[in-house]
């Protein structure tokens, strides 16, 4: 399955690469847009992306978040996501429907925390996998915008489990693969012209 997942993320790679190639023709000028997904946000999760407009249907995308907290001596909250994406835009970047192929990674430790089995326990690991977004930009002013994304697509998953939160002895290691919803997104878009 690993070699799968490797072939998976070569295909993603590639297809971000013919599409950034493809648009390098556009000679006009770049358009920038910061933002942040207000879900991750909500919930402890900061976040930060930014996209550069390559051509009259493409751009390129990259968000990510990060969380280094340890709440208390047992408790952890920390987590990080990266995930480049090219898009491909119907009407006009930054404005309409569009959809993405995108790469993403992902890691996390969780462990003592008020819900689940990681109330006396800790998780730590990764997961990594490629999809597909579809996703609405919505203009709201000449600067700002709401962008509403689902990704959804293939992750191969890989931790390791502790038996109390402050433990560093592995009780067990787990790997898995998953097919369905990899992320949603509600992104408050800063557009920098």
């Amino acid at each position: 399955m690993k070699n799968r997942l490797q072939q998976l993320n070569r295909l993603t790679w590639l297809l971000m690469l013919l599409g950034l190639w493809g648009s390098a023709d556009s000679a006009r000028s770049q358009t920038l847009a910061v933002k942040t997904n207000l879900l991750s946000d909500a919930v402890l999760v900061p976040s930060l992306g930014g996209e550069v407009v390559l051509s009259d249907y493409w751009s390129f995308n990259l968000a990510g978040s990060y969380n280094p907290i340890r709440l208390q001596t047992n408790h952890y909250w920390r987590t990080y996501h990266v995930q480049p994406e090219l898009r491909y835009w119907f009407v006009e970047p930054l404005a309409g429907t569009f959809l993405g192929v995108c790469y993403q990674l992902r890691g996390f430790d969780l462990g003592g925390l008020p819900f689940s089995h990681l109330r006396d326990s800790r998780s730590r690991g990764h997961m990594q996998g490629c999809g597909l977004t579809i996703g609405y930009h919505h203009i709201l002013s000449t600067r700002w915008s709401l962008e509403g994304t689902l990704t959804a697509g293939y992750s191969h998953l890989h931790y390791d489990h502790y038996p109390s939160a402050d433990s560093h002895v592995v009780e067990s290691t787990h790997r898995s693969d998953y097919f369905g919803p990899l992320d949603l997104g509600l992104s408050l878009v800063y557009i920098i012209k």
